[in-house]
């Protein structure tokens, strides 16, 4: 069961055309995003594809379904859909305007609900593959074949494709949701995008207990793997609504001051979208053992940061497993990985007699981070959180409710993720608000995490965290054992003496510049050297900051670069990670 929604797609055919017929060449095929059309010669005439704004649901009498007797069948032409777009492709291409229709085509087209193909292995279906959702098949098909052959013959892609997975979507996209995002995202196919767009159609779909009360609080919420979390909050006065720019957006500051005041008192993040895994039986350490690069706990309540490998010693994804102590592994992941870490472990089980449960919708993650966390926590815990080391985890009782707080943080602050049932969160939620007043607390939203982790070097999933990308190069082989063996590891050490070819750099970029978003150009000397996987400003160094994917050769910490940001080139220097709490005093304090 696949978000695929048949929408109706109408084109046409001119006759011969005298400005054609003399060319004495083929034209190449021509896509104009801004009058939005698709053009390419057909015989001595023009095949062209206006976009329309009108879109039209397929076989609307079945709710959207082909019948299965449906071949290549078209539907009846509908020309009235096409006139709003063709005075802008006339202006372009003044020949059409006098052009005769040689004949129409009305077909069906299928879309996911943002507009990108899916492909891949099935997802609890062993030996299934789906690849389908295309727009641009003589544009897509020769990669999508190679990849395709790849996955079926070798198990993966030698190109990471999280973005066009069908692991992206799961359970949650229903045929409703489907519809709906289609017929948003179809009339806007040429649209800019912006950095952080959120659409608006389908929502809101996933939610936690606590989604109210932070709607209340001003939150501006984003949608990922279907869930609604918080990305800035809006001070009074202020609305709470995302104005998309390259520039410094509307939420730049509030976002800035989100940071600030975490690292003045102590923050509150949800966190519940994280993937949540239950790894039980006989064999469960040493199938952990066996698709993770770090040696798991053996001692109950120790945590370990662990990456999942292929067998070329990409990266797959990155865990944190907590022994819980009764033979079972609490394992933690990405939001938008779930359904990939997922098939990736079911996939990798083979002989091990070991149970992987998917347990995301039954527990909620709320984080508390910054020098009066532990304050805040003991005050409603009994001293709880006095004795409770780095990378460790206890059950505690915070108020009325019984969490698993474990000790670990992506902002690089003094922090811990209390963990406990979904149904207990709206009460943990107020209890720690309600405390909170006496300890500087403020909540705190995606994007304030995003900014914070790059001032510690922390590498995201899905940016520089791929599977076109080794442990070396990402400067995470701290995370890698030498004392057990594990899928990819002959990749990891026979890279270790060996400088990347490729690496991550973080580099401070001139004040001046727009933020980077990623895909900057970054250049040494004026030749193109990389680019740009992350970017933000460092709230707490006072720094432009971005990660970014470069040739390694020649660069080092003080290298001057530069990275072209809206075509213009501004100044840049790499610098040695982390950039703050270089010692980690302040996270290990």
């Amino acid at each position: 069961r696949l978000p695929i929604t048949n929408m109706e797609h109408q084109y046409l055919v001119t006759d011969t055309m005298p400005q054609v017929e003399t060319l004495g060449y083929e034209l190449p095929m021509i896509r104009d995003c801004d009058s939005q059309y698709y053009l390419r010669q057909e015989g001595q005439g023009l095949l062209l594809g206006p976009w329309e704004q009108d879109c039209r649901l397929a076989w609307q009498s079945g709710n959207g379904r082909a019948p299965w007797s449906f071949g290549q069948e078209l539907f009846e032409d509908d020309w009235a859909r096409l006139e709003d777009g063709l005075g802008a492709i006339f202006h372009r291409i003044p020949a059409l305007e006098t052009a005769g229709i040689k004949r129409g085509v009305n077909g069906a087209i299928s879309f996911a609900p943002d507009g990108r193909p899916i492909i891949g292995p099935m997802p609890g279906v062993p030996n299934f593959f789906v690849a389908c959702g295309f727009l641009g098949g003589i544009a897509q098909g020769g990669g999508i074949g190679l990849a395709m052959s790849q996955w079926i013959l070798e198990g993966e892609s030698e190109l990471d494709l999280h973005f066009i997975d069908v692991a992206r979507f799961g359970d949650w996209t229903t045929r409703e949701f489907a519809r709906e995002r289609t017929h948003e995202i179809l009339p806007i196919r040429y649209e800019l995008i912006y950095p952080g767009i959120e659409r608006k159609t389908g929502r809101p779909l996933k939610t936690t207990p606590i989604y109210n009360d932070l709607l209340d609080l001003n939150a501006v919420m984003g949608q990922a793997y279907g869930w609604e979390r918080p990305l800035w909050y809006a001070p009074e006065g202020v609305e709470p609504k995302d104005e998309p720019s390259f520039e410094r957006p509307n939420w730049w500051e509030h976002v800035g001051n989100e940071a600030k005041a975490m690292v003045a008192g102590c923050g509150l993040s949800e966190m519940s979208s994280y993937g949540k895994f239950k790894i039980s039986g006989p064999d469960a350490e040493a199938f952990l053992n066996h698709i993770g690069s770090a040696k798991v706990p053996t001692k109950p309540n120790r945590l370990a940061l662990s990456l999942m490998l292929n067998d070329r010693g990409g990266i797959v994804g990155d865990i944190t497993i907590e022994n819980s102590g009764d033979g079972t592994y609490y394992c933690v992941g990405a939001t938008l990985g779930v359904a990939l870490y997922q098939r990736w472990m079911e996939d990798h089980a083979g002989d091990y007699e070991v149970r992987i449960e998917n347990i995301t919708d039954q527990l909620s993650a709320l984080g508390i981070a910054g020098p009066k966390s532990r304050d805040l926590l003991n005050a409603l815990s009994g001293g709880a959180f006095d004795d409770f080391p780095f990378m460790s985890s206890k059950t505690v009782e915070i108020a009325r409710v019984r969490c698993q707080a474990i000790r670990i943080s992506f902002s690089g602050e003094l922090g811990w993720e209390l963990h406990c049932p979904m149904l207990n969160q709206k009460a943990l939620f107020d209890a720690l608000m309600e405390e909170g007043n006496k300890h500087d607390l403020n909540l705190m939203g995606g994007r304030a995490m995003g900014m914070l982790r790059i001032e510690k070097g922390y590498r995201s999933w899905g940016a520089e965290m791929t599977t076109e990308v080794t442990p070396h190069a990402a400067g995470l082989e701290r995370f890698c054992s030498t004392k057990k063996d594990y899928i990819g590891r002959a990749v990891v050490d026979a890279q270790r003496s060996k400088p990347p070819q490729k690496r991550f750099f973080t580099l401070e970029v001139d004040p001046a510049a727009p933020p980077c978003w990623g895909t900057e150009p970054v250049l040494k000397d004026g030749a193109l050297i990389g680019y740009v996987t992350s970017g933000g400003m460092g709230w707490r160094s006072g720094k432009m900051l971005a990660v970014a994917w470069i040739d390694g050769t020649g660069v080092e910490a003080g290298c001057l670069l530069e990275v072209q940001v809206l075509k213009t080139t501004y100044a840049a220097t790499a610098v040695s990670d982390p950039v703050y709490d270089p010692n980690n005093e302040i996270l290990l304090g």
